[in-house]
């Protein structure tokens, strides 16, 4: 096996939760009002992130389209054992959730302003911070696999 288990297990948990997310977004309105399973917690999150509750935002439409891309990335990446194809979904994942928050910070806290700190904390950003901390980890790890980690330069001239 190329690719790590943690990067593996982590491929294959998020598969499903960011499937749920982009079918939230792509089904609304009607996901707004759901009151069950898998919608629910999503319904719930409008009321911290108002952007997911904005059926004509075409950010977060966009950022959607982006997630069934990276679901079936990442599902070839595991199956194939594919540690390019792997760095390059993590890669996409990391830069996709940073460019989420760097897109709230450019329209000044438009959809999240309204939480207090420790709500934005508790139910934004933590959340999120998996998807920067895990595809950056599996990313890592694949360039680690792939030699390049090594390879990069250090800062330090080499002697003669």
């Amino acid at each position: 096996m190329l690719l790590s288990r943690l990067s593996v297990l982590w491929l294959l948990v998020s598969i499903p939760i960011v499937l749920i997310d982009a079918t939230f977004v792509m089904s609304r309105p009607e996901s707004l009002g759901a009151t069950t399973l898998p919608f629910s917690g999503w319904v719930l999150y409008t009321q911290y992130d108002k952007r997911y509750a904005d059926a004509v935002d075409g950010f977060v439409r966009m950022q959607s389209w982006l997630n069934y891309v990276e679901v079936a990335l990442q599902g070839v990446a595991v199956m194939l054992d594919s540690v390019k194809l792997a760095l390059l979904v993590s890669v996409m994942t990391l830069y996709k959730t940073v460019m989420y928050f760097l897109m709230e910070e450019a329209d000044h806290g438009k959809f999240t302003k309204h939480n207090t700190t420790e709500d934005w904390l508790k139910m934004v950003f933590i959340p999120s911070l998996f998807w920067i901390v895990f595809p950056a980890y599996v990313a890592w790890d694949c360039l680690r696999k792939l030699q390049v980690v090594g390879a990069l330069p250090t800062g330090k001239p080499k002697r003669a």
